[in-house]
């Protein structure tokens, strides 16, 4: 109808129906029309205000703005709200512009194009998030003199326990200290308190009082540098004896005296746990008891044999055996010659003395002591007796004489050569000492024969090798001559010595 106003603005007849239209008709229809139509534009205009009036613009506070525990969270809540504006922005323009185009031509039917899902949301949500951060500031800046009390309630709480943990602290290292120095009393209890308790162990343990004995003995005889023995238990709990040095090492290496002196003098603390009256009926035989022990220990060693095996009643009373009979070999002459100091009461003379001789590579015989030896305390009137004996026997090819002949020719050279002619002690070898005495000559014939057997040629190949024991009876004589020629007071008085 509206659009039919326009062909009666001249016509006063109905354009469809031919009728006569009355005038009043007309004008009212154009009065509602133009009302209508001002209405519509005006809805327009207000719509596109409204859609012009919804851009939105950006307007945050700076993160710096917040409190420091909120900068980060605040940060993150507003990263995406740019990014959602502008997207809600565009949305906008695109519907004004499409208002615009409804106002600018009223009459035209038009669809407005469809919005971007999730539009409104991107933007609500990142917003509240923001908001929510804004008035938790806020509330903080709102509350801070509750927050600061809170603050420093913490605070005071903080230094408190602070304070009670170096206390426990400092407890803990006085209590550590307390404890490092009893820990360190107690030690130095125990190390006094272990010779005590080797004390009383010794009292009660037959290994502890055989380790005392032997201890005493070998520092005796060794000295203070002395090997000692220390009692240990083994794998299966028995007592045993463990040689060690004075550092408390494991002793190894022992020299030939340590181990002569450690075997003495345990197989005399051993005969020390027969009973008195057991001992009374024993038999006792030492070999050699100081074969590797040098001069200074002859002494210690012939002073323990006194007090084990001898005693007096009284000082004047004889020497008594307190076993039954006692053997002693030796090959040392000063040794030899304490023992024989020791008179037991069987006989006035002293003790029964004997000699073991050598007659072959493989066998000896017992036999009296020579007077040579019973009645001077020295090696060397024996000595003399051996080769006085061979220049006189009758038959030389005996083999008890060629036995001894060869060792004690030569031993006799040497003392005699160095008694005449003393120096230190590699000043001069024998042989340069004999041609001094005996001229160069003389010299070679009595050492030639005695220098063969130092080099390893045995005893045997004497018997029955005349042209040897001939060499052997030419140096004798050679021998005897030669000091008789030149120190004839001195051969009498062997000579006479060897007859007694």
């Amino acid at each position: 109808m509206e659009s039919g106003l326009p062909l009666h603005d001249r016509s006063d007849t109905c354009k469809f129906c031919g009728h006569e239209l009355p005038h009043d008709l007309l004008e009212a229809f154009r009065a509602h029309f133009s009302k209508d139509l001002a209405d519509h534009k005006s809805r327009v205009e207000a719509l596109l205000a409204r859609v012009k009036a919804a851009t939105l613009t950006l307007n945050l506070p700076k993160a710096a703005e917040l409190n420091a525990q909120f900068r980060k969270r605040y940060t993150a809540a507003r990263e995406p709200l740019p990014a959602a504006v502008e997207l809600f922005n565009k949305a906008i323009d695109q519907l004004a512009k499409e208002v615009q185009c409804k106002a600018d031509d009223p009459r035209r039917a038009m669809e407005p194009s469809p919005l971007v899902p999730g539009l409104e949301s991107g933007i609500t949500d990142a917003v509240a998030s923001v908001n929510r951060l804004i008035d938790e500031n806020n509330a903080l800046a709102s509350n801070f003199t509750a927050a600061r009390a809170k603050a420093l309630l913490r605070a005071r709480y903080h230094h408190v326990k602070q304070f009670d943990e170096e206390q426990k602290a400092e407890g803990r290292e006085r209590r550590k200290a307390q404890l490092a120095a009893r820990r360190d009393a107690l030690v130095s209890y125990c190390e006094n308190l272990k010779p005590v308790i080797s004390n009383l162990q010794a009292q009660i343990s037959r290994a502890q009082k055989g380790r005392e004995t032997i201890n005493e003995r070998l520092l005796s005889m060794l000295g203070s540098e002395a090997v000692q023995i220390q009692v240990v238990k083994d794998a299966s709990n028995q007592e045993r004896f463990q040689l060690v040095r004075k550092t408390g090492a494991v002793a190894r290496n022992m020299s030939d005296g340590e181990r002569t002196a450690i075997a003495f003098s345990y197989f005399l603390t051993k005969l020390q746990e027969i009973k008195p009256a057991d001992f009374k009926d024993t038999i006792v035989y030492i070999d050699d008891p100081i074969s590797s022990l040098d001069a200074n220990h002859i002494f210690q060693v012939t002073a323990a044999i006194r007090a084990m095996f001898f005693e007096q009643q009284d000082k004047n009373a004889p020497w008594q055996t307190t076993c039954r009979q006692l053997f002693i070999s030796t090959h040392n002459f000063e040794f030899f010659n304490l023992l024989r100091e020791i008179k037991p009461v069987a006989s006035s003379k002293g003790a029964r003395l004997y000699l073991i001789r050598r007659v072959s590579d493989k066998s000896s015989t017992l036999e009296d002591m020579p007077s040579s030896l019973a009645r001077y305390l020295s090696e060397y009137h024996f000595l003399f007796e051996v080769i006085h004996r061979f220049h006189k026997a009758p038959d030389k090819t005996a083999q008890e004489v060629l036995m001894l002949l060869p060792n004690a020719m030569r031993r006799f050279i040497e003392l005699y050569t160095y008694s005449r002619l003393p120096g230190p002690k590699d000043s001069e070898q024998v042989d340069e000492r004999a041609e001094s005495l005996f001229g160069a000559e003389r010299a070679k014939r009595i050492l030639k024969i005695f220098h063969y057997f130092s080099h390893g040629n045995t005893l045997d190949r004497l018997a029955g090798n005349n042209e040897l024991i001939f060499n052997l009876e030419h140096a004798v004589k050679d021998l005897i001559d030669a000091i008789t020629e030149t120190d004839k007071a001195h051969m009498d008085a062997l000579i006479a010595a060897s007859q007694a």
